[in-house]
């Protein structure tokens, strides 16, 4: 992307030609995105941790795959974070450095679990987070919840639907359980985390025609 398009990426800061933002004026927005959505630097995120809240967990892994290609950028928590009582902080500085190659993040449900958890994890360790309006952010749960009618809005259901459910491997339990002693068991959980960011992208593809436009910042 060109430097002088990067400061007009994100709907907190674009003008339309009524002089609004695109939060403001989401009509105009929409027309813009449709038009250089190409343009854009999109990447498929999510996390895993060791619980849904983050004042009880820490993060495990992330991934960030990268629009169109077979890019992703990702990590897993560390031993030596681990018992030097880093923890997750190395991690989520990580995670934070990958944000920021991208303009525009999609997720699974991340309104409710990833970007809060990241944030809080980031505030905790006194990390800058992406503040509002600097990132463009698509929750793609939202979209299969209002476009499809499924038993459940889970993204390996989605997966099934499209026909590419076997990207996704298994939730086990015990392999969460021991990943903060266990190297093969945060292998298991990175690759889960990939699998899920690939799905991602090709639940993207198909839902696209009914997705009616990109309204809301990270």
């Amino acid at each position: 992307m060109k430097d002088t398009k990067k400061l007009l990426i994100t709907a907190g800061h674009w003008r339309c030609p009524h002089g609004h933002n695109g939060l403001v004026h989401p009509a105009c927005w929409e027309r813009f995105v449709a038009n250089t959505a190409d343009e854009f630097r999109v990447g498929y995120f999510d996390i895993e941790a060791t619980n849904l809240k983050a004042d009880f967990g820490i993060m495990l892994s992330y991934a960030f795959k990268v629009r169109g290609k077979d890019t992703i950028y990702s990590n897993v928590i560390q031993q030596k974070d681990i018992d030097s009582l880093k923890l997750d902080k190395p991690l989520v500085q990580q995670c934070l450095a990958d944000m920021e190659k991208f303009d525009m993040v999609v997720t699974y449900y991340g309104t409710g679990y990833d970007l809060p958890f990241v944030r809080t994890r980031a505030l905790k360790w006194s990390l800058p987070f992406p503040e509002y309006g600097a990132l463009i952010h698509l929750d793609l749960y939202y979209v299969a919840r209002s476009k499809l009618k499924l038993s459940r809005t889970s993204l390996e259901n989605v997966g099934k639907l499209i026909g590419v459910g076997e990207l996704k491997n298994h939730l086990e339990p015990d392999i969460w359980t021991q990943a903060l002693l266990s190297k093969s068991a945060r292998a298991y959980i990175l690759d889960h985390n990939k699998r899920d960011v690939v799905l991602l992208e090709k639940a993207h593809d198909r839902l696209i025609p009914y997705i009616k436009g990109i309204r809301r910042s990270i």
